[in-house]
């Protein structure tokens, strides 16, 4: 799973160190932002107790954060997201409106549209995960690059490799051993 994503891409690149497994990587968000946060550059403020955000970011009256999180810069976070501890979101990052994240790594430059939720998971690098769609604990794990479709569910422990596209309301369940890397098309052809 080390080819999954490209660790350069994210402020908690040392939780994926030592070969650890990625769907262990949830359960130590809490204390590496505990313990790096206060140490952060400078382009980092703390507006909250435990709760870092970057230069240039752009978040809602209405959103709600309970730290520990941190914020990357130039990131926008719409209307009614709830970041709910354990969460680091990367630089250039979207959150559209009513989204839920708890206990997550959002790589840089990941999308999410809007009326989601995601727990317990990692979206690496430029990741677009739809509307409505769902990633849930433990151990959803989503590659650099990859595309979920609007309303599909990434459902516990189910791993999507790089690149892979998860078609619009499609619920993936990947045993423990296996990675979702290509998702082929059904083609509906008329038969005479």
């Amino acid at each position: 799973m080390t080819d999954l994503f490209d660790t350069s891409h994210t402020i908690a690149a040392p939780l994926f160190d030592a070969g650890r497994d990625p769907r262990e990587i949830p359960d130590l968000i809490g204390g590496f932002i505990l313990e790096h946060g206060p140490d952060l550059p400078d382009w980092y403020e703390e507006i909250l107790e435990n709760v870092w955000v970057g230069k240039g970011a752009v978040i809602a009256a209405s959103v709600t954060i309970t730290g520990p999180v941190i914020i990357g810069r130039d990131v926008k976070i719409r209307p009614g997201v709830t970041l709910r501890k354990n969460v680091i979101v990367g630089d250039g990052v979207l959150i559209g409106g009513s989204v839920e994240i708890a206990n997550s790594i959002l790589f840089d430059g990941v999308q999410v549209q809007g009326r989601n939720r995601i727990e317990d998971s990692i979206a690496g690098r430029n990741v677009v995960i739809g509307e409505g769609a769902v990633i849930v604990s433990p151990g959803g794990l989503v590659g650099d690059g990859a595309i979920i479709g609007n309303g599909a569910a990434v459902n516990p422990g189910a791993v999507v490799g790089r690149n892979a596209r998860v078609c619009p309301g499609v619920s993936v369940d990947v045993p423990e051993s296996g990675v979702l890397k290509e998702q082929r098309r059904r083609e509906n052809r008329n038969r005479e």
